[in-house]
């Protein structure tokens, strides 16, 4: 069945959302999908170690054929499962179920960025520098060819506004499928990278003074018969604006679900193009969700741009999700959209966390995060409460200020190659 490649791989994401992977021989991958692989939980913080036993069930629907060191390696992600039964807070099933629950569904487009070190430097990189001043562009054009023939939309690629930094825009798809191909997309710009002897990070903020990594989504919302919910044709509808309301009210509380890391805000400071404050507008780029609005009379998505690429893919995904559909259950409105460069507004607009502690305390303050992850919430803000500690014990012990914005040697060591 699959005498045409010589390694099958099979990945989970953790609650962090990285990656883990299994490599198999080719021979046994009818089995394995079939009954699934065995895993101990607890290395990956899904289980205790004291009952660690989860299955792995490959999807054959996320079947990716790439090729790495010249060989050809069929990838799948999996379900998980425990005791037969799906393991309700895995961050896979969690989105499939928040959208079942609700009976809509949504489709998202990401604008995921990235640095790519060790390229030779010629003249000042800039937004959309052409060949050769972006010197890495005719290796760009090649990703895009192998992206395209694994069965990805490719739509564009570009320099973006830091030293080095990038972006290869993909379409849009349905929230899972999106969200599946988030993983296996950074999953494969790593290993196509380091073949060619360069260095890539999704790190939201890599270098101090450059901008940072963003993960913006462009999101539709659907009805059972596939509908736009967001547009009349030409103008946002009442419902959009609804769900922007909600993504609004629930932004703060979320944050740990969008922007994950200690380092994410790193990036989401005024002054690199960051949204920090809680705020919409046409064509804004300073605001927190931006309706683009390219083409008079064809406005017809919505765009939120807090989040970065460090992000559990599943887990943003699912609370933007809900916290947008809460805003069109209970009817709220969203405040008057900003026209004017926000961050000259200042106080004057409420913000987002600026740590990732305050964002744990929003989020066991608030109900979405709860919701999407039901009895695995505990484990996730225990996770994220080590993480955060861990960076407090390293401050104090190199004598810096918990509100530093100097990139660190601990979030280098621990973010740089997630």
């Amino acid at each position: 069945m699959f005498d045409y490649v010589d390694f099958i791989e099979i990945g989970i994401v953790d609650l962090n959302g990285r990656l883990k992977t299994r490599t198999l021989m080719n021979k046994d991958i009818e089995k394995v999908l079939k009954k699934g692989i065995g895993f101990d939980g607890s290395s990956v913080d899904l289980a205790d170690i004291e009952d660690s036993d989860l299955v792995a069930i490959p999807d054959p629907s996320t079947m990716k054929i790439y090729i790495c060191n010249g060989h050809r390696i069929a990838f799948f992600l999996c379900d998980v499962y425990k005791d037969g039964e799906p393991l309700s807070y895995y961050p896979r099933y969690v989105l499939k179920r928040v959208l079942r629950d609700n009976n809509l569904g949504m489709k998202v487009g990401p604008e995921i960025e990235f640095y790519v070190k060790k390229a030779r430097v010629i003249g000042n990189h800039e937004y959309m520098n052409p060949y050769p001043l972006d010197d890495i562009k005719p290796l760009k054009r090649k990703l895009m060819k192998n992206l395209e023939n694994m069965g990805f939309d490719v739509k564009l690629e570009h320099h973006e506004v830091g030293d080095g930094q990038h972006e290869i825009t993909i379409g849009h798809k349905k929230a899972v499928e999106m969200a599946d191909s988030i993983i296996f997309y950074k999953h494969y710009l790593r290993s196509f990278f380091i073949e060619h002897g360069k260095d890539i990070t999704f790190m939201p903020k890599p270098f101090y003074g450059l901008n940072g990594n963003g993960m913006h989504l462009h999101i539709t919302l659907h009805d059972s018969s596939d509908k736009n919910l967001f547009t009349d044709g030409s103008e946002l509808t009442d419902e959009a604006k609804s769900f922007i309301a909600g993504i609004l009210s629930y932004a703060r509380e979320i944050t740990l679900a969008t922007n994950q890391t200690v380092n994410s805000f790193k990036r989401l400071v005024p002054g690199f193009e960051a949204p920090i404050y809680l705020s919409w507008g046409y064509g804004n780029r300073s605001v927190l969700i931006r309706v683009p609005k390219y083409r008079k009379n064809n406005i017809n998505r919505i765009e939120v741009r807090m989040p970065d690429p460090l992000c559990n893919s599943y887990l943003a995904i699912a609370a933007v999700f809900l916290a947008g559909v809460n805003g069109i259950k209970r009817n709220m409105s969203p405040p008057d959209p900003i026209s004017e460069n926000i961050y000259k507004l200042g106080e004057k607009v409420k913000m987002l966390p600026s740590n990732l502690g305050d964002a744990i305390k929003e989020a066991e303050k608030g109900t979405i995060v709860k919701d999407i992850m039901n009895e695995g919430f505990r484990r996730l803000i225990n996770l994220k409460k080590k993480e955060w500690n861990s960076y407090l014990e390293y401050l104090r012990e190199n004598n810096l200020p918990e509100d530093t914005i100097e990139v660190t040697k601990w979030e280098i060591r621990e973010y740089f190659y997630a």
